[in-house]
């Protein structure tokens, strides 16, 4: 389960709720500029994994929430911290926004598309991929490969091969290596 902060939600005051909370720092990266930063918590029980992830790609702060506690986790992260909803998300999607905010949009549902509950989030991704703004086009390519489902990869595979702008058909030859390689061994 991802869990999507608000920008207002900053790293401090995801340390402050997992002090509060009482989880356990299991591991973390060094913190440098540009690149992923994540650390990884465990309740106290250790019935669910917590990772919190900066990432650069699509400019998100989220949580991934694993194991048999991870709704409780989720809901207590929900009470105290400002997180996307997917009706949120779902709403930004298709709503009329400017290019800079349809990305973050997209960004949104292509890590919120495979979560229970979220699978109306796929195909506004779709639909992106047609989309005449190449930054959008480019963020719906990268939600396509975040969201891992194989059946946006012949959509993604014609922007690898043949869209005008060529930070989208790059971006779009990676996610369908990851696309196929998910099709191919129905790897997650």
């Amino acid at each position: 389960m991802r869990l999507i902060f608000d920008p207002a939600v900053t790293k401090a005051d995801v340390d402050r709720f997992s002090e509060r909370e009482g989880w356990i720092l299991r591991d973390f990266t060094p913190l440098v500029e540009g690149e992923l930063y994540e650390k990884i918590w465990t309740t106290e029980a250790q019935d669910a994994a917590i990772y919190y992830i900066d990432d650069p790609v699509v400019q998100t702060r989220y949580l991934v929430v694993e194991g048999p506690e991870e709704a409780s986790v989720a809901e207590a992260v929900r009470r105290s911290l400002v997180v996307a909803t997917v009706g949120e998300v779902l709403a930004g999607l298709t709503s009329d926004v400017a290019p800079a905010a349809r990305q973050r949009y997209l960004f949104a549902a292509g890590l919120l598309a495979n979560d229970p509950g979220s699978d109306a989030l796929f195909t506004p991704i779709l639909d992106a991929l047609d989309d005449v703004n190449d930054y959008v086009r480019y963020a719906a390519v990268v939600a396509a490969g975040y969201a891992n489902r194989p059946e946006a990869l012949a959509r993604v595979r014609s922007l690898a091969e043949s869209d005008p702008h060529e930070a989208v058909q790059s971006m779009a030859r990676s996610v369908v290596a990851g696309l196929e390689r998910v099709e191919r061994e129905g790897v997650q």
